[in-house]
């Protein structure tokens, strides 16, 4: 019964890996081409790019991971190959994290009119810097990321269980990782990308409130942003944020609770969780920006021949 479980959960995942990476490198090949063609585009494509870039890499971990899972699960847990793993996850979920914070305050910058000196700053600032400030992203969350090799321990137990007259053993792994690099790597991996991105939802929403207040008393402004613009960025905001929360929550979960040779529920949940990361956050990519989706639409209408009546219509 277990192993069916494993195999049914091992096929579900395998599908949302799949689907994921496919997604992913599509969004960065269709991203690169338009910076290729237009190296002026906006901001958000080179943000894109990266966040697919960083998913791509992270979406090749997880299904190297569920190959040994399955093939090798011994090996899952040993000890520089599993701390190899934990660095490179980490350091792909900040980079996210971050990325989603730019991303975030970006829209708030580029649709929010206001002359708040931190807002024409941070204007000014990724207007200018935008390459610099995402490869310094990459950076900063590699050097974050590499010291939990030598901060965190994997403590294997062995557990004597008896069922009437059989006896056997169930070996428990648990990372314990230093409590200090914990906060520190929390503090700057998370917090502050996630401040960063809540402040930014939070004064585009304010915008989005106050503008549909002026709608319903007739205010007309000729700055005033469009509507559809504000109620577009909010929502692909508030997705990417309650995405990455949802995501540091289950890994933190995930990764400071002991792990059975069995397949547990919360095991379970957590990976499931954390696969699903990258193919979420390329949906909602897709989702947010209309020249993505047209291009995604003309390429499986290219690859279908055009017969379809959706094709048609485009």
């Amino acid at each position: 019964m277990a192993e069916a479980t494993q195999l049914i959960f091992v096929t579900i995942v395998t599908i949302v890996q799949v689907v994921g990476l496919s997604l992913n490198i599509l969004i960065v090949f269709l991203n690169l081409k338009s910076l290729k063609n237009d190296p002026a585009t906006n901001a958000t494509t080179l943000i894109y790019l990266a966040m697919g870039v960083v998913n791509v890499f992270l979406q090749l971990q997880f299904m190297v991971q569920n190959f040994l899972s399955v093939f090798c699960p011994l090996w899952v847990f040993v000890g520089a190959l599993a701390l190899a793993f934990i660095a490179f996850n980490v350091t792909c979920m900040h980079c996210s994290f971050w990325l989603t914070g730019w991303l975030c305050a970006y829209y708030c910058i580029t649709i929010v009119n206001s002359s708040h000196r931190l807002i024409v700053v941070l204007k000014r600032v990724i207007s200018s810097f935008l390459p610099h400030i995402l490869l310094l992203t990459v950076v900063g969350a590699t050097v974050l990321s590499v010291p939990c090799i030598w901060m965190l321990e994997i403590i294997r137990e062995i557990h004597l269980q008896s069922n009437g007259t059989l006896e056997t053993s169930v070996t428990t792994e648990k990372l314990h990782m230093n409590p200090t690099y914990v906060v520190i790597a929390a503090l700057l991996g998370s917090c502050l990308p996630f401040t960063m991105a809540v402040i930014s939802t939070g004064v585009t929403a304010f915008a989005l409130i106050r503008h549909i207040k002026a709608m319903k008393h007739n205010v007309s402004g000729d700055n005033r942003p469009n509507s559809q613009t504000l109620i577009d960025a909010t929502r692909t905001m508030v997705l990417f944020l309650t995405t990455s929360i949802i995501c540091c929550s289950f890994e933190l979960v995930f990764f400071t609770s002991e792990k059975g040779s069995s397949y547990d529920s919360l095991t379970l949940t957590g990976w499931f969780i954390l696969s699903c990361f990258p193919s979420t956050e390329a949906i909602i990519i897709i989702q947010a920006s209309p020249k993505l989706r047209k291009a995604i639409i003309e390429k499986l209408c290219f690859w279908q021949g055009g017969n379809d009546g959706m094709c048609n219509n485009t």
